[in-house]
């Protein structure tokens, strides 16, 4: 269990880091086809306000880090929960057929966040006294 825990680790600090990069414009801008319209505006609003996604990208770059140098892991996993809620939530409710294969990603990523917040457990016994 602990080389499958450190490997859980090491791919989702990896994955985290080319978050990054979309959120810093390495990869190619998504366009308005690969959404829904309702989709689309709020990706819009987001960019759109010109610290929502920059924003993203520096806690995702942060808790990357955080998850590759095994260090304040128990803290990134408590970070990243708002952010990976809500990419599942966006496919949830603003994406045309929530079950698609472009929803696997933000699903995977909730579904790792959760998996380390439960093995993290005893660590946020201190938080809810």
């Amino acid at each position: 269990m602990k080389y499958i825990y450190a490997l859980l680790r090491i791919v989702f600090g990896l994955y985290l880091f080319s978050m990054t990069a979309a959120y810093f414009g390495f990869f190619p801008k998504p366009d308005a086809s690969m959404f829904t319209t309702s989709g689309w505006s709020f990706l819009q609003a987001l960019e759109q306000t010109g610290y929502i996604m920059p924003t993203m990208g520096v806690v995702t770059a942060i808790c990357g880090l955080c998850f590759l140098c095994k260090k304040w892991v128990p803290f990134a996993v408590v970070l990243l929960m708002p952010l990976t809620l809500n990419f599942a939530l966006f496919h949830v409710f603003l994406d045309a057929t929530p079950l698609n294969t472009a929803a696997v990603p933000a699903y995977g990523v909730f579904a790792v966040n959760l998996f380390l917040l439960w093995k993290y457990k005893e660590r946020y016994a201190l938080l809810f006294d």
